[in-house]
């Protein structure tokens, strides 16, 4: 029979037997019990101590070990008669397999006593118990798991939601669990959005929820004497909007490599990231792999954005109540594509201290700077080359100034595209030539042609440049200032407004002749040297130029000008050369459409005084004296005078009756002509019948008296409009 029962209860005690197996076990064992003869031994529970009171309704029982028991069994009820029938416990029944204790839950707290028999089986097949009995306390509380206390539903739930539970009834330490579906709660890791551990009775997020308000799962664990309970609960959570982008707008083609992105400013948003990627996984990775910057505005530029035809990825992050959200973006990028250098080729070494460099158009390039500098360092910064600098709407420029000595020449081309410049860089080899550099090389460079003949037994030369085709706008010829030379009109460094005026007029249509005067051929009345001058003012002797004039009026533009082109013939000169425009007008008047004297007097009111001891420029010596009052024109008021008896008689009173409109054009600060002197040709002119237009007039400035004589940039295009006119 003893074996019996062993095999009983070591079949009642194993794993996995339902509850109705176990019971029937015990029930047979029990009954084998009360009807075997056993040797019986004294076991005592010391805690609680019986006929105490139970501390609680959760209760650790311990006892002292049984010499040679294998096992024991923990039976409680609420009468002594329980304990003795099937299922022989209404309040628990536990086996003990290894150590002398054993803790039960739910323990009643209502006053009245509980009883308890511990069954022990020995080695040796003996089988006791002893039976006990407690009271328990009728105002004692229960022990409970913990419960939330806040948020409940249908509160949602945020990311920087704070949670907090009541501490229960014998939780010494908690867990909190939140799962995106009730089946992720049932086994580990028993979360897979967010898990926490603790004995404190609050947690606060961590970011990791949804913001869509979809549902979560949440279960708020309490370990009681070692035993883990739960609490399970259901939350919405909170449905947030993060920011949208307002610029650029959906379907815009990034033209730049900058990008100016704004947004929406999003209530309670503490910070915003936008990131920028080659593709929709880049936005995984590091936020981007092209940009990625924060801002706590609702605006921020980003940069380097590649502009290769390709899309390019947006994710614009939003941080609000401890979640990051976002909104994505997918743009187009224009292909951009700056000027790349023609010529000349990058292989070709700079023989010429003035080379023309030619480039592609660019994608929809508005403008460009070319630069040249003798370091690559210094094309980075402002002037951004130092040996030349220029910015133009042209495809091609003339470089001045490039240094022969054999050492190398840093090129950068600009081009400015979608309001943002872009560049190329190039190295070019020099030569190595000591020789000055030639004014007429540069000319060439930029497409003027020379011409020369005998004219009156002196040679005379001139350079022409205009566009192929028709002259639309007809031809102007141009007379560079005493001391100058006609490359003046096409060499941009010794002159810079004077080669734009003549550069726009031949982009405006028209075709540029710069005649150049005789050197050391023109003489005062005296007979001293003038050096190289026109031979513009009106004297006793044969005039020098007004012979060359003709040749050209009547012999080289006919000879030049193409088919179907305008007939329109203008004049205008700075300085000496304006003195020789109003004497090219006043005698070829019916050649002549309108003239334009800058910086000028009257030619026929002034006389040459050649003494090379006067004046500043060998190349041109002496001064003009004004007829009336015998004073230099570079004296203040030098041309006032009540009347003119000693003015030449003029060119148009011998029979040309043309008179062709005129435009003056000088600065009030002009310290080599006195502007008395541009009054009396203003008045000169009307006087003899010349139409008058309104003259340009500059004051201020800041202009020293001799700066404020050259030919000034404002001049310009007033020229051309008066020109364009006709």
């Amino acid at each position: 029979m003893k074996h019996q029962v062993r095999n009983l209860l070591k079949w009642g005690a194993g794993g996995n037997r339902s509850l109705k197996q176990v019971r029937g076990s015990l029930r047979i064992i029990l009954a084998a019990l009360l009807l075997a003869t056993c040797n019986i031994a004294t076991a005592g529970i010391v805690s609680p101590a019986p006929g105490s009171t139970l501390p609680g309704s959760s209760v650790v029982f311990s006892w002292d070990p049984i010499s040679k028991a294998t096992q024991y069994y923990l039976a409680l009820g609420t009468s002594p008669d329980v304990l003795t029938r099937s299922p022989w416990s209404d309040l628990g029944f536990k086996v003990v397999s290894s150590g002398t204790s054993v803790n039960f839950l739910d323990l009643p707290q209502d006053g009245k006593p509980v009883y308890g028999r511990l069954w022990y089986v020995k080695s040796t097949g003996g089988l006791g118990y002893q039976d006990y009995s407690w009271s328990t306390d009728a105002g004692g509380q229960p022990d409970a798991p913990a419960t939330l206390l806040s948020p409940l539903p249908p509160q949602t739930l945020a990311n920087d939601t704070i949670l907090s539970w009541d501490p229960g009834h014998g939780a010494n330490k908690y867990m909190l669990m939140i799962a995106s579906n009730a089946k992720t709660l049932a086994s580990a890791p028993w979360a897979d959005l967010f898990s926490w551990s603790g004995t404190e009775t609050s947690v606060q997020l961590n970011g990791l929820l949804p913001t869509d308000g979809s549902t979560v799962y949440v279960r708020l664990w309490s370990q009681i004497l070692g035993t883990w309970r739960y609490v399970d609960y259901t939350f919405q959570t909170e449905a947030l909007q993060a920011a949208t982008l307002s610029l650029p707008q959906a379907g815009t083609t990034i033209g730049n490599s900058s990008i100016d992105f704004q947004w929406g400013e999003v209530p309670g948003a503490s910070e915003y990231i936008v990131g920028v990627g080659s593709s929709q996984a880049a936005l995984e990775v590091d936020w981007g792999d092209i940009f990625v910057g924060s801002s706590t505005q609702n605006s921020l530029t980003a940069y380097n954005i590649p502009l290769n035809g390709r899309d390019i990825y947006v994710r614009l992050w939003t941080s609000l109540k401890g979640s990051w959200i976002y909104n994505d973006y997918r743009f187009s990028t224009q292909q951009v594509v700056p000027a790349a250098l023609l010529l000349p080729a990058t292989d070709q070494v700079l023989d010429k201290h003035a080379q023309r460099f030619a480039w592609t158009k660019g994608t929809d390039a508005t403008e460009y700077l070319f630069a040249v500098a003798s370091s690559p360092e210094l094309l980075s910064g402002e002037p951004y080359g130092d040996i030349f600098t220029t910015s133009t709407t042209d495809n091609d420029i003339v470089a001045t100034g490039l240094p022969l000595d054999g050492k190398p020449v840093y090129v950068r081309l600009w081009s400015l595209i979608n309001d943002e410049w872009f560049h190329r860089d190039s190295v070019f080899q020099s030569v190595v030539d000591t020789s000055p550099p030639d004014p007429l090389q540069e000319c060439n460079e930029r497409g003027w042609q020379r011409v020369a003949a005998s004219i009156g037994g002196n040679q005379r030369q001139l350079l022409v440049k205009a566009n192929a085709g028709a002259w639309t706008k007809g031809v102007i010829l141009l007379m560079h200032g005493g001391g100058g030379s006609y490359t003046n009109w096409c060499n941009s460094s010794f002159s810079y407004p004077q080669w734009q005026f003549a550069n726009d007029a031949v982009k405006q249509g028209y075709a540029v002749l710069a005649l150049d005067s005789t050197d050391h051929v023109v003489q005062d009345d005296v007979g001293q040297d003038c050096g190289k001058r026109f031979d513009a003012v009106r004297q006793a002797k044969d005039n020098v130029d007004l012979p060359f004039l003709s040749w050209v009026l009547d012999g080289l533009v006919p000879a030049l000008r193409p088919a179907g082109s305008n007939q329109n013939v203008f004049v205008a000169g700075i300085s000496n050369g304006g003195y020789m425009a109003t004497r090219a007008a006043t005698r070829f008047g019916d050649r002549i459409t309108a003239f334009a004297p800058v910086a000028a007097g009257d030619p026929y009111g002034t006389e040459f005084y050649c003494d090379k001891n006067i004046g500043t420029r060998p190349e041109a010596p002496g001064t003009y004296l004004d007829r009336e009052t015998g004073l230099s024109i570079a004296n203040k008021y030098a041309c006032l005078s009540s009347s003119y008896v000693n003015e030449m008689p003029w060119d148009s009173a011998s029979g040309n009756a043309n008179r062709p409109p005129f435009m003056l054009a000088y600065h009030m600060d002009d310290g080599i002509v006195d502007s008395s002197c541009k009054d009396k040709l203003n008045d000169q002119l009307i006087d003899h019948g010349y139409p008058d237009h309104s003259p340009v007039i500059l004051t201020g400035g800041g202009l020293d008296p001799e700066a404020a004589h050259y030919w000034l940039p404002e001049y310009n295009q007033p020229i051309l409009d008066f020109f364009n006119g006709f």
